[in-house]
Formats: structure tokens, C-alpha cells, sequence
């Protein structure tokens, strides 16, 4: 059934991932991370479609793009930066009360929502704390 709603899909080629077990471990992970947080800034991850050509992810769309291409073309006001670090900071606390340690915070791993809102994405570097 269609929703009419906008997705990223993510296209990897089985050839690519048949090459080169770790990438596909790596992505089992990042899938599995992605797939337990409940939290309004991190991107959701609604689907993973496995074919014989192609490894599909299928992610909530962020139309505003990368952070990173907004700091670059602009200077942002002291409130927004603001805004954007504190919602950055309160995101990774949620990420290690979940026991998750992100490892690639970087403005090319944040998007913007089409309401401005941030998510952080691509938890292929994440590793689980144990204490």
C-alpha cells in the first residue's frame, strides 16, 4: 500500500556487499541500532528490503539536506546555533541512555526536516557501551 509520504532509500548492490562481508555486518548493525531508538531527532528508519541485485533502506526524507551544506552557505544566528546544539546534545544523551555510542557526529550526518528540526543519521560507526 502506497502512504504518498516522501523516503530516502539507501541502494547497496549485493555484488558490493557479497565482496565485502563487513559492510554488510556494519550495516546489519547500523539497522539494528537505528531500528530500537525512539527519539524525535534521529532519522527514521521505516524499512529494509533485501532482493537478489540490491539491499534497500528506506529512511524518513529530509528535504532540508545535510547541516553541513547550511553552515556552509550561511551564518547561522547565536539562537539558532543554539537551538541546533542543544538539540544535538540532548540527542546524543539520548543515544547513550540507550547505551549507544554514536562515534561520527559531524554536520554531514545531520539533516534538516522539512520543519527545520535535526536528525541525526548514518550509525554505521556506533558501537554499543557495556559497563
Amino acid at each position: 500500500a502506497t502512504t504518498g509520504e516522501q523516503v530516502a532509500i539507501k541502494v547497496f548492490p549485493r555484488t558490493e556487499l557479497d565482496c565485502h562481508p563487513e559492510m554488510m555486518t556494519k550495516l546489519s548493525q547500523e539497522v539494528s541500532i537505528m531500528q530500537s531508538m525512539d527519539h524525535p531527532n534521529i532519522l527514521k528508519m521505516h524499512e529494509v528490503i533485501m532482493t537478489q541485485e540490491n539491499l534497500y533502506i528506506v529512511m524518513e526524507y529530509t528535504p532540508g539536506g545535510e547541516l553541513f551544506r547550511i553552515i556552509r552557505n550561511k551564518i547561522l544566528s547565536p539562537e539558532q546555533s543554539f537551538r541546533y546544539f542543544h538539540t544535538i546534545l540532548s540527542t546524543v544523551e539520548y543515544c547513550h541512555s540507550c547505551s549507544v555510542s554514536h562515534r561520527d557526529i559531524k554536520p554531514e550526518n545531520i539533516f534538516v526536516a522539512a520543519d527545520g528540526s535535526l536528525r541525526l543519521a548514518d550509525f554505521c560507526m556506533a558501537t554499543l557501551l557495556i559497563d
